[in-house]
């Protein structure tokens, strides 16, 4: 309906509801737009509640892009359909949703509408070409917009509620602001992360007493912001990554991703962020050392976030009460001091290279406690192999899957596998980080042919044989060179140059 200056009055046309059981004389409405994270909810909701005949339809697969713009945050298995014939072992399935057009519902024994919708032509987006797209959603009734609170509410704390044994991945969504459901994924059980007994300890009764109801009372009456930071440093491959995976297991939280460096994440954006993440949830910031060094001086040129943004939003103020940040790096001495100091940083735990107790540990899980009579002898045939070298619990775990069906005496006799890998591994890294002189100056000789040599010249000088032995003495005192020599010797120079391109190559 348009106004008599050619304005809209209402987010819909009014005809829609034509033969509907809702008027719209009588009835409350609210507009969502198509990327606002409530559009994916409401649509999948009505896709699963009412007998719909327009429907979109989408595949997508267990490990999804954060970047794209199109993804389900479906985290319910009723509006899913799994696509046999997957690529590998990523799990492809189809999501159903609303698709354009009316439909009805009812919920708390009120009739309910979604009016999906598009207006005007396609418009050029950081996604590409689209329509705008909003869904209208509307309750019978004047004056319901608790009602209409209450029904949204629901949704979205259905979407973060926790399963039993899963924890759901969030990714924030730069181009639209808002925490976007990445997938569902399976907890790893804390026992599986083998860690010193006295840093796992100090870091799970740490956050235990930090989640407690008598804690967040204190914090509260002494008017601390109730966060907690924890600082994962050390060595790649020590186990970092795993070990959020069990916290949020252990604790029943979700985890979500933030990428600072991101183009558009500016001070505004990442404090939003934080503010808006989803409730029970760990929030992550990976690899924070790329980002500033240690005077401060920015490293990703292409993020607008500043180091005053930073520091202001680690700080706390005005985020999600309850809230938990695991920072990582692997290289904690390159980080600005006020980045880390108390306040901003609580708990500092490190990830080494295995020790004896964490090797031992690791074939007790996989060969069993029953033959714990051999982990002093894995431990010994791993350090012997590796000449007392550091080894990474990733290249352990690996040594496991490799010989996961061996008997225990044909995997201790399979621990040169760990060295191999670790000595291969080292000559690329080596090959790759090499610089170009370095490379060339550790080139082999050029092989050269060997010339006979002939008994009959006093000198010693080689002379090739054959009847065209044509000698041209240019310089008294200097050995005489055939012309057939002279092409030999010009021919090897050659050869050694084309060696030497392809090398460089």
């Amino acid at each position: 309906m348009a106004s008599p200056t050619g304005f809209n009055l209402h987010s819909f046309d009014p005809s829609a509801l034509r033969n509907s059981k809702i008027s719209p004389d009588d009835a409350t409405w609210a507009e969502i737009n198509s990327n606002s994270q409530l559009y994916s909810l409401i649509s999948q909701h009505v896709a699963r509640e009412c007998p719909l005949s327009s429907f979109r339809i989408e595949i997508n697969e267990g490990a999804r892009s954060s970047d794209g713009c199109c993804d389900s945050d479906s985290d319910t298995d009723e509006d899913v359909c799994l696509v046999k014939g997957g690529d590998g072992d990523k799990t492809r399935y189809t999501t159903l949703s609303a698709g354009i057009g009316l439909h009805e519902f009812v919920w708390e024994g009120k009739n309910f509408a979604a009016v999906n919708q598009t207006n005007g032509c396609p418009v050029g987006t950081d996604c590409g070409a689209q329509l705008y797209q909003t869904l209208v959603l509307v309750v019978e009734g004047k004056g319901n917009s608790l009602l209409l609170q209450q029904f949204t509410g629901e949704l979205v704390a259905r979407s973060m509620k926790v399963k039993p044994n899963y924890f759901t991945i969030y990714r924030w969504h730069n181009n639209y602001q808002y925490w976007r459901t990445d997938r569902s994924v399976a907890a790893r059980p804390l026992e599986s992360v083998i860690l010193p007994e006295t840093e796992k300890t100090r870091l799970v009764d740490d956050m235990k007493e930090f989640l407690s109801k008598d804690t967040s009372e204190w914090y509260t009456r002494h008017g601390i912001p109730y966060k907690r930071s924890y600082l994962f440093y050390g060595t790649p491959g020590a186990g970092k990554t795993s070990m959020i995976q069990a916290l949020a297991g252990k604790f029943k939280r979700n985890v979500c991703y933030v990428q600072p460096s991101h183009p558009k994440m500016t001070d505004d954006s990442f404090i939003q962020a934080l503010q808006k993440t989803p409730k029970n949830s760990i929030l992550v910031l990976e690899d924070i050392d790329a980002l500033f060094g240690k005077d401060r001086s920015k490293k990703c040129n292409d993020s607008p976030l500043t180091f005053t943004g930073l520091l202001n939003a680690l700080d706390g103020i005005g985020n999600s009460s309850g809230q938990i940040f695991v920072l990582t790096t692997n290289f904690r001495e390159n980080l600005d001091a006020a980045l880390i100091r108390n306040g901003r940083v609580d708990v500092h735990i490190q990830f080494e290279h295995a020790k004896d107790e964490q090797i031992m540990a690791l074939w007790k899980q996989f060969k069993g406690h029953g033959e714990a009579k051999n982990a002093e002898t894995f431990v010994e045939r791993v350090r012997a192999g590796l000449e007392r070298q550091p080894v990474c619990m990733a290249a352990l775990q690996n040594f496991f899957i490799l010989t996961r069906r061996m008997t225990c005496e044909e995997s201790l006799d399979s621990v040169h596998l760990i060295s191999e890998e670790a000595h291969s591994r080292n000559e690329t890294q080596a090959s790759l980080t090499a610089k170009p002189e370095e490379k060339k100056g550790s080139k082999k000789a050029p092989r050269k042919t060997p010339r006979k040599t002939d008994s009959s010249n006093p000198s010693g000088t080689s002379t090739p044989s054959g009847p065209m032995n044509v000698y041209i003495n240019v310089n008294p005192g200097t050995p005489p060179t055939s012309n057939v020599q002279k092409k030999q010797e010009a021919e090897g120079e050659e050869e050694e140059e084309e060696e030497e391109e392809e090398e460089e190559e």
